[in-house]
């Protein structure tokens, strides 16, 4: 029975295995054919995905490529947009310096229209000093003319200054020889109030003083001791000179005061010389010297001095200081 058994299960076992093979075998070509089919499925699924995923693919590789060209370009726009920073960097500094240059010329442009200006003034100022100055030198060629006028009037006064020294230096020399007389052939009688140019020692002379001092010696005569001041060159005496031209260098003038001239004739006797002053000269000295007035010479001319009224006689109407 066992063997039967045995057996029995021997034959279920094997119907079991092959019934299990056959199933296996089924199931797998099932399995297979479902694995077909569903590749099959997936493939024809898969297809279009596929396709899409290599329309994607070539999209992204063409994006890849656009966004490679896109970053080179961007990189070679980078690159210029350095290069023209840099420019626009070099033009700012060019426009800072054209500015500058600018404000330069625009000040150098006033500058030089200032001095323009300045000079048309200065030119301006020069003309009217030009114009000043022709005036200034027309009246200069007037006054020269009229100093050579003058100078050729004091030269033909210096002549007969020249004259009236060299007579008097005769006549000086005729009284150191003894040669002299008070005798005067145009007074044969002898006439104390008798006076001209044959006098012995007589001369025309010219005193300056003031309008009041020329109408009191008009009028009154001459008072030596009352009208005349005491002065430097030879004491207190009547001061003349040989002109009335030479009179202003005798006399110091005043401000405001207008001067007079009065015309004298002068009986000068023996005649002392100086060239240099001496205050302390007075008619008692010259007497005590042997002389009755005094020259005194110096670089403005001659200039005669009395002490004695009877030396002066008044021979001309009195008229204002040329």
């Amino acid at each position: 029975m066992d063997l039967r058994v045995r057996a029995f299960r021997e034959r279920t076992r094997a119907k079991a295995r092959a019934f299990r093979e056959r199933t296996n075998t089924a199931q797998l070509q099932r399995h297979a054919d479902e694995d077909r089919q569903q590749a099959a499925r997936h493939a024809a699924e898969r297809q279009p995905a596929q396709d899409r995923l290599d329309d994607a693919l070539h999209r992204e590789n063409a994006l890849t490529a656009v966004r490679a060209m896109l970053t080179l370009q961007n990189e070679h726009l980078s690159g210029q947009t350095c290069e023209q920073n840099a420019a626009q960097e070099e033009l700012r500094e060019e426009h800072s310096i054209a500015v500058a240059e600018g404000r330069r010329l625009t000040a150098m442009h006033e500058d030089r229209e200032v001095t323009r200006r300045r000079h048309e003034e200065v030119n301006a100022a020069l003309s009217r000093c030009s114009d000043a100055l022709s005036q200034q030198i027309q009246q200069l060629v007037v006054a020269n003319a009229a100093r050579q006028r003058e100078a050729n009037v004091l030269s033909g006064q210096a002549a007969d200054e020249e004259g009236v020294v060299r007579r008097l230096e005769r006549q000086l020399r005729r009284y150191a020889n003894g040669q002299h007389s008070h005798f005067c052939r145009n007074n044969p009688h002898g006439h104390s109030s008798h006076w001209c140019l044959q006098c012995p020692y007589g001369v025309i002379a010219y005193h300056r003083t003031t309008r009041e001092g020329a109408i009191s010696l008009e009028r009154h005569g001459v008072d030596i001791d009352r009208y005349a001041r005491h002065r430097n060159y030879a004491g207190k005496g009547l001061y003349c000179a040989c002109s009335p031209e030479m009179t202003k260098h005798k006399v110091g003038h005043q401000s405001g005061r207008t001067d007079w001239v009065v015309k004298v004739g002068l009986r000068l006797g023996r005649v002392l010389e100086l060239n240099h002053s001496d205050s302390q000269l007075s008619e008692a000295l010259v007497k005590q010297r042997g002389f009755d007035s005094v020259i005194v010479t110096d670089r403005h001319g001659l200039e005669y001095v009395v002490y004695r009224n009877d030396q002066v006689r008044i021979i001309g109407a009195p008229f204002q200081s040329p």
